[in-house]
């Protein structure tokens, strides 16, 4: 009767184990699962700080660049000249007056966003190179040195911001810029102040599936004030 009972009561029947089986895929499923998930999250976190930092990078050097730009007339023609994206015509007149040899190319396309623009600017001369600009009077003496920022195609698909100086120096600012927009203050109902310009500057990346954009929205104060020099 005793060896009967101890027998019984000694080692691991089959559907025990099968239960502790059972639990440990089931415990070790649900870790995987939480594990994947942090991981997603880890880098969707990552995604979102990359972007921020670089848009407020280029929204930094943008603002320096326009800031010491402002609203002036160089030989009949007013700047800064703004344009959507990929349209040369409305550029023509400042390409062959100013002998600006710029690649316009159609953009991507930035569906379910506002419009993307080309910009053309002058910035102050300082022919005497003391980090002081020029002065005609009290006004600036401006670089004829024209500079433009526009969206160009890249080969992964996505669009670079690419600064462009007259000269022909070349500077790629950014990549895959979905939106660059600029707007005087007529263009905004006057909501921004007449001696400025407001960007608009979406920046976006894709990771393992997932979507991510940044926009960043600037209004600049440029040198001098006023719709018209």
């Amino acid at each position: 009767m005793r060896k009967h009972q101890h027998n019984s009561q000694s080692g691991v029947t089959m559907v025990e184990m099968m239960l502790s089986v059972s639990l440990l895929t089931i415990i070790s499923a649900t870790m995987l699962e939480s594990l994947v998930r942090f991981q997603e999250a880890g880098q969707a976190v990552t995604q979102e700080y990359t972007l921020e930092r670089r848009s407020a990078d280029v929204a930094m050097r943008v603002t320096k660049d326009l800031g010491r730009s402002g609203f002036t007339m160089i030989d009949g023609q007013t700047f800064p000249v703004i344009a959507d994206t990929g349209e040369a015509d409305n550029m023509l007149n400042v390409v062959n007056a100013f002998d600006l040899d710029l690649g316009f190319q159609d953009a991507e396309a930035n569906e379910g966003r506002g419009d993307s623009h080309e910009l053309v600017f002058c910035l102050p001369d300082d022919a005497d190179g003391d980090g002081w600009p020029d002065t005609v009077g009290s006004q600036p003496a401006w670089s004829p040195n024209l500079i433009t920022y526009y969206l160009r195609p890249s080969t992964n698909g996505r669009n670079d911001l690419v600064r462009e100086q007259q000269d022909g120096r070349l500077e790629v600012l950014c990549r895959g810029v979905a939106q660059f927009e600029v707007e005087t203050p007529e263009d905004t109902g006057f909501v921004i102040p007449l001696d400025s310009i407001r960007m608009t500057l979406t920046l976006a990346s894709e990771d393992g599936g997932q979507q991510f954009e940044k926009t960043t929205q600037e209004v600049i104060q440029l040198r001098n004030g006023g719709l018209a020099p």
